[in-house]
Parts: C-alpha cells; structure tokens; sequence
C-alpha cells in the first residue's frame, strides 16, 4: 500500500521545491511579474544569462529561445497568450 502513495509524495516535494525556485525569479528587482505558474514564469525583462540554461537541471530554460514578447494576454491559470518577434541572428 505504501507503494501506491509514494508517488504522490514525491510529486508533491516536486511541486513545492519548484515554487521555492520560481519565487528567485518573482523577487528580482525592476523586473515585473506578468505570469508564473509552477514550471514557469513570464517577466517583464530578459534574465541574466546566467539563470538560463537548455542542459544543466535546475536552471531556467527559454523555450523562447531568445524571441521577444511582443503582446501578451494573460487571462487565468493555464490560460494565456503571447505573440512574439522573431529575432534574425543573421
């Protein structure tokens, strides 16, 4: 029986150890919050490179890569919308 909840701990340490490092990322100075959600978080400035990382675990990743919100909508939880610029590196 114990096995069957030990899921639900784990995931539960999970979540709360998330919400400890988003809350990092809330905190910053000059930098409004305009979204977060437990994985995630929509700042009103670019982060400091050194919080982004796509291979190291625990560090943010930009699933923008590097594209900047133009518009943004931001309704409920789970709910939103955002249009981005494509940045050309060329």
């Amino acid at each position: 029986m114990l096995k069957h909840y030990l899921s639900v701990y784990i995931a539960a340490a999970i979540t709360s150890y998330s919400r400890i490092h988003i809350i990092t990322f809330k905190t910053i100075k000059d930098n409004k919050i305009l979204y977060s959600d437990t994985d995630s978080v929509f700042l009103s400035k670019p982060l400091d490179d050194k919080y982004i990382s796509s291979t190291i675990l625990g560090i943010i990743k930009d699933e923008l890569k590097g594209h900047k919100i133009v518009k943004y909508l931001f309704l409920e939880h789970k709910l939103y919308y955002y249009k981005t610029l494509m940045v050309s590196k060329f």
